[in-house]
């Protein structure tokens, strides 16, 4: 299969935090009573993630997915949802009549723990009208087993105007899917070789994909058709040189070349002679190499090159060794270590700290210079202090384990929103307030509650106040908490 193809049921990648997202759609969709918005550029995958949703809604679930067109009309919209959810009987056919049907609908059911979902794809192309109307079905609904949910993938540009419908009595969980950095893109595209059943080593890497992604601005459908015009030039050339036949005028001026070289070669051969007492070989001259003969050697070569401290290494020589003439060297037995006086004055250095003594292989005496390398003291790495200016809730949080959970209860833009809440909070003993960032800007989340599991966060939301209940709750790992609140203090 192409692992480029423009298909919406290719698996989904989960990295850039994708499998994180859907889960909270997924949670907000089961206990939330808001709308969701997920805001996104062009060419993001916002799709496919829509896709991805309503693949992991159950198979009792009613489901409708609108692809909105650019100005469309509120008439369409609430046909194509009353066609999905079979809706549509005769004499209902006008936009008021629709939308009595569909609030009757999202009714609960007394007993039913079923979910009707509608998803808009493209929701920045609803006119105003449209948006309004289908927000309408969200208000004055306060019961604990909602049974209608609505999610909007979008342009950015759509939450300033559902903020300008200012619709009462319903909130807007709203959600930001980010382009893929560099590495995320060179994991996204060994991703999809690998869904293609491709078995062999990773093609992309992060020096082929550089531009592309730098060219593409986060779009996807682009990054594709770079990969795999990639792909095909990796494959094409080869093919064509493999039937290319070798050209005609080349080989006959190859022929032509020889016989001149040939020629040239035997008449040269006849004329000149080749007297054998001026041909000599000279060897160059090679240096032998010194071994250092005592620590002391050692200390005085670090001194030159400034190195502080110098490991205590003494050498047993072998094999062939170059010595200066005025030094006798004495063979047929052991070889013992040079005496003090048969060395050169050496100046006095610094003392430096005594270290221990280091056993050196005759594999390590190649150079002085390596000598050196291997003795120098390494300094030690001190491990990095934490910053000192983490709020108390912070310190509270930094200090859980990372793979235990809470619950997200808010995220709001300025930090006196999120005090204010927390005050009007009959629990607010038990809340937690960390910052953040969010689009390069400060974010200030409010959570409740430790939980060794996600699981056992979520069955802590029915133990929350009723207006905590409302704003949809969701768990979130301490792990990631913990790198964000790092992240904005700079760790």
């Amino acid at each position: 299969m192409d692992p480029f193809a423009d298909d919406v049921d290719f698996p989904l990648f989960t990295g850039a935090q994708r499998r994180e997202l859907l889960d909270q759609l997924l949670h907000l969709c089961q206990f939330g009573k808001s709308l969701l918005v997920v805001l996104g550029e062009r060419g993001v995958g916002k799709t496919r993630l829509a896709h991805a949703l309503l693949d992991s809604m159950a198979e009792t679930d009613e489901l409708c997915l609108v692809t909105a067109q650019p100005k469309q009309g509120l008439d369409q919209v609430l046909i194509q949802v009353a066609h999905a959810f079979s809706l549509r009987r005769e004499g209902v056919e006008t936009a008021g009549q629709l939308l009595a049907a569909l609030r009757s609908f999202s009714q609960p059911i007394m007993g039913g723990g079923d979910i009707a979902l509608v998803v808009v794809d493209d929701a920045h192309h609803l006119d105003d009208q449209a948006l309004a109307a289908l927000l309408s079905l969200l208000q004055g609904r306060d019961e604990d087993n909602r049974r209608l949910h609505i999610v909007f993938f979008a342009e950015p540009s759509l939450i300033q105007r559902l903020d300008q419908l200012d619709m009462q009595d319903v909130m807007i969980n709203d959600f930001q899917l980010a382009p893929f950095t560099l590495h995320e893109t060179v994991d996204y595209l060994n991703f999809r070789m690998e869904m293609a059943d491709y078995l062999g080593p990773e093609i992309f890497n992060e020096s082929l994909v550089e531009s592309w992604w730098q060219e593409a601005h986060g779009q996807l459908p682009l990054i594709h058709e770079y990969a795999r015009g990639c792909l095909l030039e990796s494959v094409i050339p080869e093919e064509a040189t493999g039937k290319k036949a070798f050209p005609l005028l080349h080989i006959v001026a190859a022929a032509v070349l020889g016989a001149v070289f040939l020629m040239t070669f035997f008449y040269s051969s006849d004329d000149e002679e080749v007297v054998g007492d001026q041909i000599f070989s000279q060897p160059l001259p090679i240096n032998p190499v010194k071994t250092a003969a005592s620590s002391l050697a050692v200390s005085s070569v670090a001194a030159s090159v400034g190195v502080e401290s110098v490991v205590s290494m003494p050498v047993q020589p072998t094999g062939d060794v170059s010595l200066p003439e005025d030094i006798q060297v004495r063979t047929g037995g052991a070889l013992e270590p040079l005496t003090p006086e048969q060395l050169p004055p050496v100046t006095p250095s610094v003392a430096t700290p005594e270290v221990a003594a280091v056993e050196v292989t005759p594999a390590s005496q190649a150079t002085a210079s390596s000598s050196v390398a291997a003795a120098s003291v390494v300094p030690a790495v001190s491990q990095r202090p934490r910053a000192t200016n983490f709020s108390e809730d912070e310190q509270v949080l930094l200090s859980w384990r990372a793979s235990e959970f809470t619950l997200q209860l808010l995220g709001v833009s300025t930090e006196k929103a999120a005090r204010d809440y927390i005050a009007a909070q009959p629990n607010r003993a038990d809340l937690l307030m960390f910052n953040t960032v969010r689009q390069n800007k400060d974010w200030f989340v409010v959570v409740a509650g430790r939980y060794p599991t996600a699981a056992a966060a979520r069955q802590a939301v029915a133990s929350l106040p009723a207006e905590q209940r409302k704003a949809g709750p969701w768990p979130r790992e301490m792990k990631v908490i913990q790198q964000e609140i790092d992240a904005r203090h700079g760790q």
